[in-house]
C-alpha cells in the first residue's frame, strides 16, 4: 500500500494564506524600515521561495508592492490632511523628504507639493471628494 506523504505548509492554499498574512504584516509595518528577509522570516519562508510565492500571488515584487502601497498611503496623507511633507515621508517609511519626493516624482511625474496643490485646486474645500 502506498501512502503520499503530504508536507504541512505547502500547496496552493498555504501560499495564498501566507500572503495575505504578509500583506497584512506590510500595512501594519508600512511606516517602518521593512527588508524582505524580515518579511519572508515573519511567515516562515527563505527570502527566494517567498518572493516567489508573492509574486505568483499578487503580480509584483515584494519590494515593488511596498513602494506601491507607500506612495498610495503618501497620495492618501498629501489629499486628506495638512501634514509637512517631511512627516508624510516618515508616517510611509522614507527615510526622508528628499527620498519620498524622488521616489514620488519618479512614479507620478510630479513633486509631492504640486499633488497636493493640484487636490486643492480640483476639490476647493468645503466639497466632497
Amino acid at each position: 500500500m502506498c501512502r503520499k506523504k503530504v508536507r504541512l505548509g505547502t500547496g496552493i492554499n498555504s501560499g495564498a494564506w501566507r500572503v495575505q498574512q504578509s500583506l497584512i504584516f506590510i500595512e501594519r509595518n508600512l511606516s517602518e524600515r521593512l527588508s524582505l528577509p524580515e518579511i519572508a522570516r515573519a511567515h516562515d519562508l527563505s527570502p527566494y521561495h517567498f518572493v516567489r510565492v508573492f509574486k505568483r500571488w499578487i503580480g509584483l515584487a515584494p519590494h515593488q508592492y511596498v513602494m506601491r502601497r507607500r506612495l498610495e498611503r503618501g497620495k492618501e496623507l498629501l489629499e486628506d490632511t495638512d501634514l509637512p511633507i517631511a512627516e508624510i515621508a516618515l508616517a510611509v517609511g522614507c527615510a526622508n523628504q528628499s527620498h519620498f519626493s524622488a521616489l514620488f516624482r519618479r512614479v507620478t511625474g510630479m513633486t509631492p507639493m504640486t499633488y497636493r496643490q493640484r487636490k486643492i485646486s480640483i476639490y476647493p474645500s468645503g466639497m466632497a471628494r
